[in-house]
């Protein structure tokens, strides 16, 4: 299990030395071909401490972190090449790698590294500045030109799995007011602003250009570690999953990510593509407006969740593509506590909304349509099974960008009752899974908690996770937490769904990592 191997490195509190050794410098590579990969969203915003999922794993071939991870979640050596943990956990000193440059030639060092790192704790930064960073980057302090020590309030593990997070990697310090982007400090009265469009990482790969049709990137020559095969790569934003497949199978495209659900199986049987089915710790659930005066009974909520029949839709609408949720995380996180799932019950959905004395209830309802699979038509099909229990909720959509706009306002301008959204931690730990979508700290639009979730008590027991240094005691904590939002029921939990990855026979190099990412910055032709 993931959690086993993290473990096992976490709970070092001697020197941790993890040698990273690149794979050796390749012999040949492509001078001019490109590599494209076919993705569901049109993205606009590359702000990296913002980015989540697909955004951030596009940002993965630019920006790198101190960590990193792979399929198995073990924590390896990025831009740090080893790291030590001091005896009470609350202090990793990094080593990190020399001979490192930007894109724009400028030095890697630790002073870069603090100044990307100190980002997040800049409210003129438009990431989620807050408590929780204050205390995960509590302090940074920069021993030496190649020695970066970073004190947390929280634990060493915790702090390590946020590393891993896209959003932490090094941007050069000189960028910040170049290529377009802009910085500027506040005065007196007058708010700051930053705006990061063109980011100047460190990775194999380097920004060229972002328009509505894509993403272009171009292979860095000076980079430290194995060079790429491909010259360049091109992110194509194509929403409809359909569209994506027929591109593969046309041969104008080389990867595409979340094909039609229903189409994997003959997906798997040509021999002119290869599939591979990642497992997720994506949950998608629907956000229930809890500043609504009917969502604020929840029985109505519950009985939303009694209503919708999701192992159908796990069978038949994502042909098993998926998991059940029986938690708010997935069960491959530190701390998952299963409580649930809600039995598909319509008799008890009716019951409760009798309870409450609602009676043909109408809800907004909006869903994104190619962000996650078969999103549009899961929507569909939750309104279907709400209609029948009394509740009218006829889903809307919208591009992506559009709709994320929807749903992160403050409660008193939010017109939606049901937003659906997907979430993957940047680790796996259960305090992660929970913290950023349903704390009382991150209520939108400061953070992600779109349903406006609001316990105390909750908030406090997640609270405890992250500061206790009892990893038995962290689990139990945890699993009280999940226990009380489940009852509250401010979403309607639906599933974690897997993340297939389909690419053009003849190519290898293509694997994935955890927390529903793929990994082709090392694609080439097989055999070449």
């Amino acid at each position: 299990m993931v959690r086993t191997k993290l473990s096992s490195v976490y709970l070092m509190v001697v020197a941790l030395v993890l040698i990273f050794t690149p794979a050796a410098a390749q012999s040949n590579i492509s001078a001019d071909e490109t590599f494209r990969i076919a993705i569901g969203v049109a993205v606009r915003d590359l702000e990296p401490t913002v980015a989540t999922g697909i955004i951030a794993n596009m940002l993965d071939y630019v920006l790198e972190t101190l960590v990193q991870t792979d399929e198995t979640g073990a924590v390896l050596p990025g831009l740090a090449e080893s790291w030590e943990i001091s005896e009470d956990g609350k202090s990793v000193t990094f080593k990190l790698r020399q001979g490192v440059t930007f894109h724009d030639g400028e030095p890697f060092n630790a002073e870069a590294m603090a100044f990307s790192l100190g980002r997040w704790k800049n409210p003129v930064v438009r990431g989620r500045a807050n408590p929780f960073t204050e205390q995960l980057l509590a302090n940074i302090e920069v021993i030496d030109e190649y020695t970066l020590r970073v004190d947390t309030l929280f634990t060493a593990d915790l702090l390590l799995s946020n590393l891993l997070f896209t959003g932490y990697g090094a941007i050069s310090p000189k960028s910040i007011n170049e290529h377009g982007n802009s910085y500027t400090e506040p005065q007196g009265e007058t708010p700051g602003a930053s705006v990061y469009q063109f980011p100047i990482g460190t990775g194999p790969y380097k920004f060229v250009s972002l328009t509505p049709e894509g993403m272009n990137l171009e292979r860095f020559a000076d980079y430290w570690g194995e060079m790429p095969y491909y010259a360049g790569v091109t992110f194509q934003f194509i929403p409809e999953a359909a569209t994506r497949e027929s591109l593969l199978l046309a041969g104008q495209t080389d990867m595409i990510v979340l094909p039609p659900v229903s189409d994997i199986v003959a997906l798997q049987n040509n021999d002119a593509v290869e599939v591979l089915i990642a497992p997720g710790n994506r949950a998608i659930y629907i956000a229930l407006n809890t500043t609504r005066e009917v969502l604020q009974d929840a029985r109505v909520r519950q009985a939303i969740n009694y209503a919708v029949d999701k192992e159908a839709i796990v069978n038949d609408l994502l042909f098993g593509a998926a998991t059940v949720a029986t938690s708010i995380v997935s069960e491959d996180s530190f701390g998952h506590c299963a409580t649930g799932p809600y039995e598909y019950n319509p008799e008890l959905a009716r019951q409760l909304l009798a309870e409450a004395g609602v009676s043909n209830l109408t809800l907004n309802f909006a869903a994104p349509t190619g962000r996650f699979l078969q999103d549009f038509q899961v929507a569909q099909a939750v309104a279907a099974y709400l209609s029948v229990v009394g509740i009218s909720a006829e889903p809307t959509t919208s591009d992506y960008s559009t709709y994320v706009g929807q749903l992160f306002v403050p409660a008193e301008a939010q017109t939606l009752d049901m937003s659906m959204f997907g979430y993957a931690p940047p680790g796996p730990d259960a305090a992660l899974g929970m913290y950023f979508i349903s704390h009382n700290t991150q209520i939108t639009p400061r953070g992600l908690n779109t349903a406006y979730y609001n316990n105390p008590e909750y908030s406090a027991l997640i609270d405890e996770a992250f500061t206790n240094p009892d990893r038995n005691v962290r689990a139990q904590l945890l699993c009280d937490a999940q226990k009380i939002i489940w009852e509250d029921a401010p979403w309607l939990f639906l599933y974690f769904q897997d993340f297939p990855i389909v690419y053009r026979a003849g190519l290898e190099g293509i694997t994935y990592r955890s927390g529903e990412k793929f990994d082709s910055i090392y694609a080439r032709p097989s055999g070449s």
